[in-house]
Formats: C-alpha cells, sequence, structure tokens
C-alpha cells in the first residue's frame, strides 16, 4: 500500500471540494456527499487504499453480526454457524441482512436503515449502503491488472461492458478465462466479489449461461434474465453441490470410457535371454526404454516400447498428436518376459505381434488383470448425487482416450532446445483435424461457419485456460495465444498476456 490515510486535525485539500477541508469534514462526507477522485491519497475506496477498504469491511461485518445476535437474544434465540462452511455462513448473512423480512416487511438492513445506522460510522455507512446492492454474476476473467486487479465480464449480462474487480483471492487464483460464480457489489473505483468464488465447470462447448440456466431450472428455478438472477442471490450453495456432483460424474465418466485395464502377460522364455535381447532390438517397432527399479528388483534387467505399426499409427483417432502410439511395454529377464498393456484391446494386439515375433522362444505362462478403471469408478459412484445433475448436461461429458506416445530422439532434441515445439506442432496439427463437438469440421472450418464459431470460441477458451494453468502451477514454457490468433478469433480480445506476472514463472 502506497497511501496511507492521515488522520491528522490539520485541513486537507479536498479535490472534490476544490479548496481545503477539515479532516473531520473529510471523514464524514467522503463518498457520501464528496465524490472522491481515485488519486486522492485520502479516499478509502482507491486501489492504493485497499487495505483500508478491508478494514472497514472487517469493521462492518462486526458490527452488523453483533446486531444480529443482539435481535436473536431479544427475540429468545440464538445466533449459530457452521463451522467451517464459509459459503452457507455467508448466504445466512446474506439472507439476514437482505431478504428474510419481519412482521411489519421489513429486513435487517431496512430497520437500520431507518435508525440512520446508528453505531457506524461515514465510511462504514457508505461500505454497507454499496453492500446491500450485492448481485449475484458468472464473471469470466479477460485480463489481469495491477494492484490485484482483474478485468471480467459477466456472462449473464454480455450487453454491459467488461468491470473491473478489484480481489486478491481471484487475482491469485485465476487465470485467462477463469469462470467463477460469485456474489458482486458495486464500490465507486472498481467492483467488489464478497464470499467465497463457485469455480463453474466445463461442459462441453457449451456457454457460461447455458451451463447456469440448465442447472438452475433443474433444481426448481427460473431458466433466464432477471428471475434466474434473483434466484442465484439466495441459492448459491445449491449451485456449488450441483456444480460439485457434475465434476464428479464427469470424472466417473471419464474413468468408465478410459477401459483402463492394465493387462499383464508373463512368458517362459525357451531360449537365452540375449537371443531374445537381440531380437527386439532388432524389430524396427520396437524402442528401448529404461527398466523402473521396482521392476529390476523383481529379475527384469531389459525394458522396451512395443508400438503401433506405422501404417496403423498413422490412422488413429488422435493424428494431430506428436509420436507414435505405443501399444505396451516388454520386460526381459534371464528366464522370463513380461507383456503389458494398459487397455485389453491394445493386449491383444501386443500379445499377437509379440508372440508371432518368438515363436517357440518362449511358452505362455499366465496372465494377470488390473482394473483400474472400475476401482476408481466404484469409488465415485459411492459420492454420486444424480438429483442435482440435468441428465442433458451429462452428454457433453468429456470422453478419455487412454494412450501412450512415444517420443523420437529428434523430436526429443527439438523439445529440449524450445519445450513447446512439439505443442505448437500438437495444436497446428490440430486446427485441420476433424472433431466431433463441431460436426466433424475442422477448426479452420468451423471459423467460418455461423453457428459453430460460438463452440469453437468456448473451446479455445479452454485450450487457453488449461495452458495458463499448467503455465501458473508448474511454470510450463507455453502461451497458446497464437491459437486464437491464427483463427482470427477477434471474439478473444488482444491476447497479449499469458496471465499476471506476478502468479507465473
Amino acid at each position: 500500500m502506497k497511501n496511507m490515510i492521515s488522520f491528522s486535525k490539520k485541513d486537507r485539500e479536498c479535490p472534490a471540494a476544490g479548496r481545503p477541508i477539515a479532516s473531520a469534514e473529510c471523514g464524514g462526507k467522503r463518498g457520501s456527499f464528496y465524490k472522491c477522485p481515485v488519486a486522492c491519497p485520502f479516499n478509502p475506496w482507491s486501489p492504493e487504499n485497499y487495505e483500508i477498504a478491508l478494514k472497514i469491511d472487517s469493521n462492518i461485518i462486526e458490527k452488523v453480526t453483533r446486531r444480529i445476535a443482539s435481535e436473536y437474544r431479544s427475540n429468545g434465540e440464538h445466533l449459530s454457524f457452521l463451522a467451517g462452511n464459509a459459503l452457507e455462513n455467508n448466504e445466512f448473512f446474506i439472507n439476514e441482512i437482505l431478504y428474510k423480512p419481519d412482521t411489519r416487511g421489513r429486513t435487517f438492513f431496512q430497520r437500520w436503515e431507518l435508525e440512520n445506522f446508528t453505531g457506524l460510522n461515514n465510511d462504514e455507512r457508505f461500505f454497507f449502503k454499496a453492500y446491500s446492492g450485492i448481485r449475484s454474476a458468472a464473471v469470466e476473467v479477460l485480463e489481469f491488472r495491477a494492484n490485484d486487479e482483474c478485468l471480467v465480464r459477466d456472462q449473464l449480462d454480455l450487453q454491459s461492458p467488461p468491470m473491473l474487480i478489484h480481489d486478491r483471492s481471484l487475482s491469485t487464483v485465476a487465470v485467462r478465462f477463469t469462470r467463477m460464480l460469485v456474489r458482486i457489489f458495486p464500490m465507486p473505483h472498481y467492483t467488489r466479489i464478497h464470499g467465497a468464488s463457485v469455480p463453474i465447470p466445463e461442459v462441453g462447448a457449451l456457454e457460461t449461461e447455458e451451463i447456469i440456466a440448465a442447472i438452475v431450472t433443474h433444481l426448481g428455478g427460473p431458466g433466464g434474465g432477471e428471475p434466474m438472477r434473483n434466484w442465484l442471490d439466495r441459492n448459491m450453495t445449491r449451485m456449488f453441490e450441483a456444480f460439485t456432483a457434475l465434476n464428479s460424474e464427469f470424472r466417473r465418466i471419464i474413468v468408465e470410457s478410459s477401459k483402463f485395464v492394465e493387462t499383464i502377460g508373463t512368458y517362459r522364455l525357451n531360449c537365452e535371454s540375449q537371443e531374445m535381447e537381440s531380437l527386439l532390438e532388432m524389430h524396427t517397432d520396437v524402442v528401448p526404454t529404461e527398466p523402473m527399479d521396482e521392476d529390476m528388483a523383481k529379475g527384469f534387467y531389459k525394458s522396451w516400447d512395443w508400438l503401433f505399426p506405422m501404417e496403423e499409427d498413422a490412422g488413429l483417432i488422435r493424428n494431430h498428436s506428436v509420436g507414435r502410439q505405443v501399444l505396451g511395454s516388454i520386460l526381459l529377464g534371464d528366464k522370463k518376459i513380461r507383456v503389458t498393456s494398459m487397455q485389453e484391446s491394445l493386449h491383444v494386439k501386443l500379445r499377437s505381434y509379440f508372440e508371432k515375433m518368438s515363436g517357440k522362444r518362449v511358452s505362455f505362462m499366465d496372465e494377470k488383470k488390473i482394473h483400474h478403471a472400475r476401482n476408481q469408478s466404484s469409488d465415485l459412484s459411492n459420492s454420486r448425487n444424480l438429483a442435482l445433475i440435468p441428465q442433458d448436461l451429462l452428454r457433453h461429458a468429456p470422453r478419455f482416450e487412454f494412450a501412450t506416445r512415444a517420443i523420437s530422439q529428434n523430436d526429443m532434441k527439438r523439445a529440449q532446445g524450445d519445450p513447446g515445439t512439439l505443442i505448437v506442432e500438437h495444436y497446428k496439427n490440430w486446427m485441420d483435424t476433424e472433431i466431433e463437438v463441431l460436426d466433424g469440421k475442422t477448426p479452420r472450418q468451423a471459423v467460418n461457419d455461423p453457428s459453430l464459431r460460438p463452440k469453437l470460441v468456448s473451446i479455445v477458451k479452454g485450450i487457453i485456460r488449461q495452458s495458463d494453468s499448467r503455465r501458473k502451477e508448474d511454470g510450463a514454457n507455453e502461451d497458446l495465444t497464437w491459437i486464437a490468433k491464427e483463427l482470427g478469433l477477434e471474439e478473444l480480445g488482444a491476447l497479449e498476456t499469458p496471465c499476471h506476472h506476478t502468479h507465473l514463472g
């Protein structure tokens, strides 16, 4: 914080009044009577004086809580909190302050307003009045500014211009195109977020408003406009529960669709291990790898990856991926050899190729299957809450295609020189790949189709969002902004900066 508000008794220059005023007049009229400019060092609502605003906020919370507790006691009741549940506590107090009527139909805020907010000073009254304008919003982060500020757009009100949010938490956790369901209220020079922010799940290429409207109507609320926002104002906790249930069900569907069944076949060697080693080294679809310590402890001293034959790999669904897909792994010991794949269908292929190559040099001993997908799906099924999820949204659940790809030595050398090279190549190829959600068209084709362009915009936002998250979490050297520029998606803005410089490596 660069500026501190002085509490000196001396007069101070007031740009709003156009003359010097006493410190008492400044403290008693700033914001409420004088429209203080952002540059005034005595303005508690300027971004530079955010610490002062937070202190005023804390004072209000303390005084409001005491007053509500006093009203409860006068009615013979006890005010209690839900330990550790910030979202429900926020919702409880918002309801107590702004919505819950007394026998005369007046809310807590209205009752206190009739008493001119006795017990509050000018700054506290100003803040509390601003707080009374709190509303729900589905914000999407567009860019980051200095002083913990983010430029966002409310996806429930796309006709209004973007707004400046001043919030340390959002600035710290967000990346470009982060989407949050929040409660906001306007301050003179920025917008504040109140309470917890709820991440909005990714649902295929659906827009934020479509996702929220589908869940709200499923939960019995109105499906759009101001009525839906009014419903959200009072039901943030239910939306959080629904988002959580949807994300959990998506994870379960992903796990089940992965067909992740580790299949391990063991063979007895009928020849010297050196002969088998030479045979594998000469095979064009087999590449050497380093055996893991745990495998070496079991007596396996050599390992390889067995790749799809080149002609088959070229026709795989993920033809925009770099490298060749791996069928499975081979572990060689002195007396036995182990063949492993992560999918049953791949293991059938691998066994066929391996036995054709090996002939009578090996004899099949046994096979073991580990149902990773089934075990994980069972764990996730125990926490399912389908009553909160619109079934129509499940049609957009991502499907996981499990595949391991081997990168050539040449590609590895290029990647070491520039780690982003292979990622760039991947997305260059992706632009010319037919995408199911784009009705089988490529991104380059979809950009010129008015009915598909919004879906493409949503997909590219997701790509940039995930890329920025990796960059933020582990310092990944990538910036996929160029995808939007190459496709000509002007809707996404300039996109010059990957993320706030203080949060990325």
